[in-house]
């Protein structure tokens, strides 16, 4: 999954996911549900990857208890920067390279406290680093 975060007029933070299997949601939903708030996403048109994308708006109050669970936090332009030392789990976020790309692909070792965190934070990840996508499995990166 791919995610890009932004703050909105109000300062909420609207996170935006790119997905190429519905499934690939309900982390980042879990995630939200864990803050407190009921995820509502806003589908939006498939993008030009043919992903589906959904929109999550997170109230200013709620997004320290995000951050907090993503294990990193969000800058004023709204990349979302992992913390580089956390007590949790550690694990992979390797780059997904799009079809076709010849080029090797990156990685980060993010700390989660389970799969779902780790999956949102390097969705997160993922978008701040303008990659196609990212994937993270237990573990560290080579």
């Amino acid at each position: 999954m791919y995610s890009e975060a932004r703050f909105g007029f109000a300062g909420e933070l609207i996170i935006t996911c790119h997905a190429v299997h519905f499934e690939e949601f309900g982390a980042m939903e879990n995630i939200i549900q864990q803050t407190g708030i009921a995820p509502r996403a806003v589908s939006l048109p498939i993008d030009v990857f043919g992903r589906e994308v959904r929109e999550y708006s997170i109230p200013p109050l709620k997004i320290s208890q995000l951050e907090d669970l993503l294990h990193g936090n969000f800058q004023p332009n709204g990349n979302f920067v992992p913390f580089a030392t956390s007590q949790g789990n550690a694990y992979a976020c390797r780059e997904v390279l799009p079809p076709g790309t010849s080029r090797t692909a990156s990685c980060e070792t993010i700390i989660a406290d389970n799969d779902q965190g780790a999956q949102s934070a390097c969705s997160l990840v993922a978008g701040g680093k303008r990659w196609f996508s990212g994937d993270a499995r237990p573990g560290t990166c080579p």
